[in-house]
Parts: structure tokens; C-alpha cells; sequence
């Protein structure tokens, strides 16, 4: 009997063209359907069972679903996407990339899944409630959640361990002597919609500073003026933990420039927290905390492609998080700094 891979072979075009030729989803030129239909009748393929033997066919494909929205941060996205891709290609497997966000992320996966088009699903940009999760949780397909929902339950997961992240960062900043810190998290629309890992780090910063005993405040990244922030709501500040995007670090630490060229300020010891940039490149480069796509996709895929072949339970992997030192955080001696100012 005839599958949907030889019809595409017949016929020229990729399996996910002959897909969208028998579902009407998506667009195909009049001749390439012709071409479609043709290879169909040659090889006396069942249009009417593409669901069916598209479901029990190994497509080599596998979806990844990274909803683009208007607080997508596109270096970050695109390192993570890169990472996936890559990770994938090592394993012999095409990616599907899937883009919509809100429910139509839930109808794109629904889409893929139940035309047969891949074999498996990887999801990104993972919210507190999201509802792929529900969707994933019901849909007989292997599926990998990169991040972590408020409910995981039945779900395979792959994530940094922000909550331990978080308390490296402090404890890195408390063991120099800093007993009040700033903590610069991402813009307010990440905590609005709920992205996941941007709600755990803040909460873990709150709740593990207060046990401390230590002194903070928080300032979202797309306040006009980070620094000037920092320095009237919290003025004995001498520690700062950035957690968010690299233009908005540059950002920050192009005002901490302008504040040494006017000499004023007291110098302040700065990390990065969940960096997925090179912390190296900046000026000063900074200590680190960092997320490590390339990690995470790695694990992401491997982890997918295990329950493709193995039809491996639910489980969750948070990974260890590492400290970089660039010697951006200096030593606090009875309060004063032992460093010269960054």
C-alpha cells in the first residue's frame, strides 16, 4: 500500500506539501496539486485515509511551536530557535516552525498533529497557564516543553533551575558583603502575559532576599532611566542583578558611563541572571549566571526525540545553573569597596 512519503517522492514536493494539498490548510499553486493528484492516482493512494496513514507514518519532522509576540525579544528568540534547529538536524530530524501565538499557537499544533505532518512536538515560550499544556496533555504525540507551566503534570519538561539560579546570583552578591540589591527584571509586559521563568526568578529574588534579611528593589527594564531609579528608591544600593534582555543590559550600562563620566555615584558590583548572551562582549563584562541555549535545545530535542522511540512518561529535568566570574562584582570591606569603581 501506498504512503504519503511515496506520493511525495512521486510527486516532488515534500510530505508537509502533500499534507496542505489534502487538507486545503495552507496554499498550494494549482500545478503543484495537479502533480499531487497525479502521483495519488498512479500509486492508488487513498486521499480519503491521508489522516490515517500520515498519523502512522515516521515523518523525520518535528513541530516547534515559539509563539512571536509583541514583547519577543528577537536575539533571544532566534538563539533558542538556532539551538533547536541545529539540535535537530544532528538527529536527522526537520523542524516545523510555528509561530502564532494565543489560540491560534493551539490550533497551529492541533493542525500539524492531526494531519500526521511530524512526529513530535517541542514548545517554547512557555506561560504560567498556557494552554498548549492542556492541548498536549489530551493529544496522543510526543511532546517536549522547553520551560516550565504552573501545571506540569503529565507533561515532559526541560529548564534551567531558575528558583537555584536566582539564590547563585544572591548568594554570589551577599558573600562579597552586599546587603542591598536591585534587581532589574525584564519589561512589565513579560510579567503581564505571564512568561514563566520572568515570574519564577522575580518571585525567588523576593521571597529568598527577604529570608536574607537583605534590602531590594525592583525596577522593570523599560523604566526611561534604570540607574537614576535604582539610585532614589534604593540609595545605599551597591549590588545590581540584571535579568533581562541584552539591549536593555547595554542599556544600563551605558547609563552607569554617563554617571562615572560625571563623577558621581558610588560603584556598584553587577551579574547578569538566565543571560542568553555573551557577557564577555560588554563593557565591563559582566558575571554571570547564564541560561545556555544551546543546553537547553540539546536537551529539549534528545529528550523529544526518546519519547518518539521509546514512548517514555511524563518527567522533568531542571539542569543546574553555573557561575560565570568576569570580576564585575567586587568585595564590600565594612561597607566600602575594595575594587576601583567599574
Amino acid at each position: 500500500m501506498a504512503t504519503i512519503k511515496d506520493v511525495a517522492r512521486q510527486a516532488g514536493v515534500s510530505i508537509s506539501t502533500v499534507s496542505y494539498a489534502l487538507s486545503g490548510k495552507r496554499p498550494v499553486s494549482e500545478a503543484t496539486r495537479q502533480r499531487v493528484q497525479k502521483a495519488i492516482e498512479e500509486l492508488e493512494f487513498h486521499p480519503q485515509a491521508g489522516a490515517k496513514m500520515l498519523a502512522s507514518t515516521k515523518t523525520d519532522i518535528i513541530a516547534l511551536s515559539a509563539p512571536m509576540h509583541e514583547a519577543t525579544e528577537p536575539i533571544a528568540f532566534m538563539t533558542f530557535v538556532l539551538a533547536i534547529v541545529t539540535a535537530a538536524r544532528r538527529k536527522g530530524y526537520d523542524v516545523v516552525l510555528l509561530t502564532e501565538n494565543g489560540e491560534a499557537a493551539v490550533q497551529d499544533i492541533e493542525r500539524v498533529v492531526k494531519t500526521g505532518l511530524v512526529d513530535g512536538v517541542v514548545v517554547m515560550d512557555v506561560q504560567a497557564n498556557d494552554e498548549r499544556a492542556e492541548l498536549l496533555r489530551t493529544m496522543d504525540i510526543p511532546s517536549v516543553f522547553l520551560g516550565l507551566p504552573d501545571n506540569y503534570e503529565a507533561l515532559a519538561c526541560v529548564d534551567l533551575d531558575f528558583e537555584a539560579a536566582t539564590r547563585l546570583a544572591v548568594d554570589q552578591l551577599v558573600a562579597a558583603g552586599h546587603r542591598s540589591i536591585a534587581f532589574v527584571g525584564h519589561t512589565q509586559m513579560l510579567y503581564d502575559i505571564g512568561k514563566n521563568f520572568v515570574l519564577r526568578t522575580r518571585a525567588e529574588f523576593e521571597r529568598y532576599t527577604a529570608e536574607l534579611g537583605i534590602e531590594t528593589v525592583f525596577v522593570s527594564s523599560d523604566t526611561e532611566n534604570m540607574l537614576a531609579e535604582i539610585r532614589n528608591t534604593l540609595p545605599g544600593c551597591t549590588g545590581v542583578l540584571l535579568d533581562c534582555s541584552a539591549v536593555r543590559v547595554r542599556d544600563f550600562l551605558d547609563e552607569l558611563s554617563v554617571e562615572k563620566q560625571r563623577g558621581t555615584g558610588d560603584p556598584l558590583s553587577i551579574l547578569t541572571l538566565a543571560s542568553s548572551y555573551d557577557t564577555s562582549s560588554l563593557n565591563p563584562p559582566l558575571d554571570a549566571v547564564p541560561l545556555e541555549p544551546e543546553k537547553s535545545g540539546r536537551n529539549a530535542v534528545e529528550l523529544l526525540i526518546e519519547r518518539i522511540g521509546q514512548g517514555t512518561g511524563p518527567e522533568v529535568h531542571l539542569y543546574t545553573p553555573r557561575y560565570i566570574s568576569r570580576g564585575s562584582v567586587f568585595q564590600l570591606d565594612g561597607g566600602h569597596s575594595t575594587a576601583h569603581h567599574q
